[in-house]
This record gives C-alpha cells, sequence and structure tokens, in this order.
C-alpha cells in the first residue's frame, strides 16, 4: 500500500512544475535623472520573471553596493529600486540596473544620475551705454553653468529692487546666445535710469541667478535714421535633430524697424509645420524632419534700404537613433528557429553593440553563444536555431551614435510542457436553436497543443463547426441535434490532455399571435394583444415586453397598463403613435414582432400668421400649417377682431387645405388682427395666435347703399325702419 502512495505523489509532482521564464525589467528611470543635494531622489528599477528575480547595480562600470553608503543608500525591499535619502555630489554618476534569476540577467538603460546646480554670473561692474538714438546696441550675456539647463531672459530692475521682465517686440529681442539685441535706440529705451539685467533660471532647483546691470543714456535730440543692416543670425551652416522643435532666426538693425521675411533658397514653400515667431524674426519648424533640410534665406528692408538685406543659412537634419524593427521577446518551443530584429536608424549611422545577459558580445564565453547555432547574420539581427531547454537567457542591443542610443532587452524563453487546460468547456450549457454558441477550450504548452473536438465520440466535421484560434469551437446556427456530450483534446509531443462539456439545445422561441396594426382617435384607448410560445422546458421562463421604438414599456408609466399578453395605451393622444413591438423570450432567445398604432387627433394651429398687402378693403392673410395629427386637414377658417370688439372673434374667409393664404374683405376706418382655425375629421384645431401686425383700414364712404330697407310695426304714431349693411 505504501509503494502506491509514493507512486501517486510521484506522478504529481511529475505534472505540477511552476512556469520558467528569464527576467525582464519594466519600469526603469528617464535617461537623466536629477537630485537637490540631501533632498532623496530614487532610481527605480522593477523586473518580472519566474523565479523572481534579485537586483544588483553598476556605477561607471564598477559594481555598487547600497548597502555600503553609511544608510545613505537603501534598496527596497522585494524590488531593485534604490532610494538615496541625502545624496551628495559624490553620488553623481552612471548607473545601471540588472535583474538575475537563473535563467538570465535583464539589464537596465544607462542612467544619469546629476547633482542639480546653478552658480552665480561672473562679477563684473556696473556698465553704461551712451548710444545715439536710432543705432543699434547689443548687451552681453553669459550665463553661468546650470544643471540642467537654465532659462535665460532679460529683466529691467526697478528701483525698489523688483524686476520686470523685458518686452520683445521687432526691435528688441534675445539671439540665441542670450545677448539682448536693440535694433534702432529709442529714448525710451533708457527705462527711467533702471537697469537692464540677464537672468538665468534652473526650474528644477526653483533659483535664479542675475548677471550685471547694464544702463542705456540715449544721446541725441533725434533719431538717426538707417538702413537695414545684418547684426545677427543663427550659423550659417546649422544642423537639427529629428523630431526636435527647430528655430532658427535673423536680426537686421536699422531705423525705422526693418520689417524681416522668410523663405526657402530653392523656391519652394516653407514647411506646413513651420511658423514665424519673434515678431518676423525666427522662423520655428515643429517635429523637424529630413525633408526640412535645405537653405533657407531671411532678409529685410526699411525705406533706406536701396536693397533687401540677405542671410541663408543651410540647415541639415540629424537624428539619434530611433526603432524601426524593436526588438521582442521570443518564446518559442525546443528545436525552434529564434530571430532577435534590432532595426534603427539615425544620421550619422548608428553602431549596434548587442549584450548577452549584460555582457557584451565580444566578450560572451558562453559555449551556447560560441556554438554555430547562434549567428549574428547582420549587425541589427541575431538568429538562434534548434534552440534547446537550456537556452533561455536575456539578449541586449544598443543602437548609438554621437546624438543619443536606443535600448532594447529581450529574453528568449523556451517552453517544453505538455497542454494544460485552463479554461475547459462549460460542464453544461443551454442554449436556443438557430443560434450561436462558444464552446471554450483554452489551453497553455510548449510547442502549442493541436486542439480536437468530438461530439459523443465523434470527431466534429461540418460547415457550422469551426475551431477558433483560441481553441474554442463555435457552432453556427445551433440545431437541435447538436445535443450531446462534447470533448476538448489538446496534444502536444509531450503529453495529451481532455475536457468535456454538455450542450443542451431547446427549441427557439416564436411568436404564435402577433399585433395587429391600430387606427384609433385621441382620447380612447388601444390595446396590443400578442403572445409566443417556446420549448416545454423553458415555458415557465417564457415572458411578454413590450417596446416602443427600442424603449421598454413598463406598468409605473402614465398610461401604460400591461396584463398578461396585452398592451393598453389608455387615453391616447397624437405623440402615442408609432412602432410597437412584442417580444417573446425565455432568457437564451427571443421572437419579435411590431404593430403601428396611429392615433388621429385634432390639428395643431397653424403658426406664423401674418398680413400683407394690407390695403384699403382687403387683406392677404399668411400662415404655416401646423401638424396633422394623423387625419388630413380638410380646411381652414380665418377670423377677425377689431378694435371696437376685441373680444369677438368674426368669421372672415374659408378655403380649403390646399391653400395657406387667404384674401379678406375689410370696411373701411378699422384695426383689424387676424387668426386661423384648421379643421379635419376629428375637429377644430386650437386658434393660431393672433397676427402681431395690425392692418389699420383709412376712413372712407361706405361702398354700396344699405340693403333690405323696410319699415316694420303697426302703430299709426310709430314707424321702424331696418336694413342691413
Amino acid at each position: 500500500m505504501l509503494k502506491k502512495i509514493v507512486a501517486l505523489s510521484l506522478l504529481l509532482v511529475t505534472h505540477v512544475h511552476a512556469a520558467k521564464r528569464p527576467p525582464s525589467i519594466y519600469v526603469q528611470p528617464d535617461y537623466d535623472v536629477f537630485y537637490k543635494a540631501l533632498e532623496s531622489v530614487q532610481l527605480e528599477c522593477v523586473a518580472d520573471g519566474s523565479p523572481a528575480p534579485t537586483y544588483t547595480w553598476k556605477r561607471n562600470g564598477i559594481d555598487f553596493n547600497p548597502s555600503g553608503n553609511d544608510d545613505r543608500v537603501i534598496q527596497l525591499s522585494n524590488v531593485g529600486t534604490i532610494v538615496f535619502t541625502k545624496p551628495e555630489e559624490r553620488d553623481e554618476g552612471v548607473y545601471q540596473c540588472f535583474a538575475t534569476n537563473s535563467y538570465g540577467v535583464s539589464a537596465s538603460i544607462k542612467i544619469k544620475l546629476r547633482e542639480a546646480k546653478l552658480k552665480e554670473f561672473e562679477i563684473g561692474s556696473d556698465t553704461r551705454y551712451y548710444p545715439q538714438l536710432g543705432n543699434p546696441l547689443t548687451l552681453n550675456c553669459v550665463p553661468p553653468e546650470s544643471v540642467p539647463p537654465a532659462q535665460v531672459f532679460w529683466v529691467i530692475k526697478r528701483l525698489d529692487g523688483g524686476l520686470g521682465v523685458v518686452n520683445y517686440d521687432n526691435r528688441v529681442t534675445m539671439d540665441h546666445e542670450y545677448r539682448l539685441r536693440i535694433t534702432n535706440v529709442e529714448f525710451s529705451d533708457r527705462q527711467d535710469g533702471r537697469a537692464y539685467v540677464c537672468m538665468a533660471l534652473n526650474p528644477f532647483m526653483r533659483k535664479s541667478a542675475q548677471g550685471p546691470s547694464y544702463f542705456i543714456e540715449p544721446q541725441g535730440s533725434t533719431e538717426e535714421f538707417r538702413p537695414a543692416e545684418y547684426m545677427w543670425a543663427s550659423p550659417e551652416d546649422h544642423f537639427g535633430l529629428r523630431g526636435s522643435d527647430f528655430r532658427i532666426k535673423c536680426i537686421f538693425s536699422g531705423n525705422p524697424t526693418p520689417d524681416v521675411h522668410w523663405e526657402r533658397a530653392d523656391g519652394n514653400p516653407l514647411p506646413d509645420r513651420a511658423t514665424i515667431t519673434s515678431f518676423g524674426m525666427e522662423l520655428t519648424i515643429a517635429d523637424l524632419q529630413f525633408e526640412d533640410a535645405g537653405d533657407y534665406e531671411c532678409w529685410a528692408t526699411n525705406i533706406h534700404s536701396q536693397t533687401r538685406v540677405r542671410r541663408v543659412i543651410s540647415v541639415h537634419v540629424e537624428s539619434s537613433p530611433y526603432w524601426l524593427q524593436e526588438p521582442r521577446d521570443v518564446e518559442i518551443e525546443v528545436g525552434g528557429t529564434a530571430e532577435f530584429n534590432c532595426l534603427a536608424s539615425a544620421v550619422p549611422e548608428p553602431q549596434y553593440i548587442w549584450f548577452v545577459n549584460g555582457v557584451p558580445l565580444y566578450d560572451v564565453t558562453d559555449s551556447r553563444i560560441t556554438a554555430d547555432r547562434f549567428n549574428r547574420s547582420r549587425p541589427d539581427r541575431i538568429v538562434f536555431s534548434n534552440v534547446t531547454r537550456e537556452d533561455l537567457m536575456v539578449l541586449q542591443c544598443n543602437a548609438t551614435n554621437k546624438h543619443g542610443y536606443v535600448w532594447g532587452d529581450v529574453y528568449l524563453n523556451v517552453s517544453a510542457e505538455g497542454p494544460t487546460i485552463i479554461q475547459p468547456p462549460d460542464a453544461r450549457k443551454v442554449v436556443a436553436e438557430g443560434s450561436s454558441i462558444n464552446m471554450t477550450c483554452r489551453v497553455t504548452g510548449k510547442p502549442d497543443p493541436i486542439i480536437t473536438w468530438y461530439k459523443d465520440n465523434q470527431t466534429v466535421t461540418g460547415d457550422r463547426y469551426t475551431i477558433m484560434p483560441s481553441g474554442d469551437l463555435n457552432i453556427e446556427p445551433v440545431v437541435l441535434s447538436d445535443a450531446g456530450s462534447y470533448t476538448c483534446e489538446a496534444q502536444n509531443v509531450y503529453n495529451t490532455t481532455s475536457a468535456e462539456g454538455f450542450l443542451l439545445v431547446r427549441r427557439e422561441t416564436q411568436i404564435v399571435q402577433a399585433p395587429l396594426d391600430l387606427v384609433v382617435t385621441a382620447g380612447t384607448d388601444a390595446n396590443f394583444t400578442c403572445s409566443g410560445t417556446t420549448d416545454p422546458e423553458e415555458m415557465d421562463n417564457l415572458e411578454i415586453r413590450w417596446l416602443k421604438y427600442d424603449m421598454e414599456l413598463l406598468n409605473w408609466q402614465p398610461r401604460i397598463t400591461i396584463t398578461n399578453n396585452s398592451l393598453t395605451v389608455s387615453g391616447t393622444i397624437a405623440r402615442d403613435s408609432g412602432t410597437y413591438t412584442c417580444i417573446a423570450t425565455n432568457g437564451l432567445d427571443q421572437a419579435e414582432a411590431s404593430a403601428n398604432l396611429t392615433v388621429k387627433d385634432r390639428p395643431d394651429p397653424p403658426y406664423r400668421i401674418d398680413v400683407q398687402k394690407c390695403q384699403r378693403g382687403n387683406v392677404l392673410v399668411v400662415w404655416t400649417p401646423g401638424r396633422d395629427n394623423n387625419a388630413p386637414i380638410q380646411y381652414y377658417v380665418i377670423q377677425y377682431n377689431t378694435t371696437f370688439t376685441p373680444k369677438n372673434w368674426t368669421f372672415a374667409a374659408k378655403v380649403d387645405a390646399t391653400h395657406n393664404t387667404a384674401n379678406v374683405s375689410l370696411s373701411p376706418w378699422a384695426n383689424y388682427t387676424f387668426r386661423v382655425i384648421a379643421y379635419n375629421e376629428i375637429g377644430a384645431s386650437d386658434p393660431s395666435y393672433h397676427t402681431q401686425m395690425v392692418c389699420r383700414t383709412p376712413p372712407a364712404v361706405p361702398g354700396h347703399n344699405p340693403r333690405n330697407v323696410r319699415t316694420i310695426g303697426d302703430r299709426p304714431d310709430l314707424l321702424h325702419i331696418v336694413w342691413t349693411v
């Protein structure tokens, strides 16, 4: 009995093994990290892998032990991140993190750690300038050393010690070497005796430094007029880095201030990404590209210039390396061929350096690397053929030129494991006839297992069956005969495993009695009836739901009553018209049928009532028809009132529905307003709003004599005379 227990234990152990994978660093700092003295800074380094990796660091290419620094440097637990709690100047250097486990070494980029600093300007005495009005003037600035580089600008030092910025314009600007350029001096440049100061600001340190003071005392009583002359420009041979925001600038002196223009020397238009800034003196090209290279010409003139003053700047575009084909991790089975590509582009051309487990390829003595199976077929490619279980490793690729580098850190993982079904088919799955179903079967294993599906021990075949790339079995459409037992089998060279699930197929749900179209009069009830049927096993789950335009109707909604299989809309109004859908569902599938409800109601009142051609004796009334509410408009009645009887509306005219105008006869010496009422088979609309415009008729003699003049009465002493107008 004991032997059987031991044998069973060994069998289980052989099937339970942890996944193995070389380490891979996935959190690391930027290339440059800055710190302030005695303010903590950290260099992050976090990797994954199986087994979990351990971490080491190098500084300036030499092993670095964080624990040997008087507790000023600590390494966080379970990761490689190191924290400098009170960094000093001696902590500056180039750092690199390494994550190691049994299967390889992952290496981070090289991180340059630098102490932030901003030195003071060189001590200099105050300087006074006495330029003639209209002449150019340059104030020099040599910024102090700053890490990271400082922002440089010019300010005016107020008498109270405060500072105000120099407002740059087309006359006053700063060149790219930080000098302040005044293209023609004005008396206002005196700044009431206040000093010009060059300032350097280090935003990282939140610290600034001020240069020496310059004072300007313009001379003369009138400005001297001068033609445009070259003052300063970017170098004639200038390069920029691809992807950067590239700037070139031209400054011309002269009085009046010259206008500066830019164009390409070859006549082509400026790049779409180019903008002219600094009041015309600077050309900025955003996201510089190789096609932006060429000769750019700036020129200037003013009214005293005989010819244009020109400057040509030849722009070259270079770049730090960037990926065309970045290295990728390779997961492969035993006997396969692993290919690692490290293709970058750059100007100048990049140089490639490969590493294996952090060691330069030319220093590697590992027999796996020196064997013929490991082939560096091109500077940017490594091919490793016929790999074995022992070939797990991490490779690094560095593509570099004078402007920078890109770094790839990828692993080779060789898997040799039997298949494991990690998501088997559902033990019992119920679907409806006519639907689509996925029987799940997700597996792992190397080489990738082959998936085969069986139904009732027979291989599934037919157009309705599709084995998906994930391993799932898709059946579409499902028929009743698809019910049964399904087995997913996964097989590779190391093992075969399987899992089983059962599929139940229910008859599809159907509508037995569909709702009928209804036409009702507003105010009455509309009643729809609908019934359905489904598989006998699902009849207890069958329910009827109602929708209007895809919005479900519920009993709590006003005027809606749902009982058994019927829907009643009480006291219908015109906006109840629409398409109503009955859905019979059992939770597995559904069937639906629709019917239209038409509610006939009185028309909406006409609108936009207006009067036109208000003349002696007649007027034209116009309007826009309102909605007919599902019963065609038959005719319109026009009414009027006057200031004599403003509350009484009198019949004026009747026109059929094909018209939206009416001519109305008027009596003299009255003020008229009009309204319109529409009629359909249901009844009259509410009256429209009356016209805003009042139609006034002038006084006039009557158009005809009174009609039907007659006397009434039988008394000899009294005579009644009556008539109609």
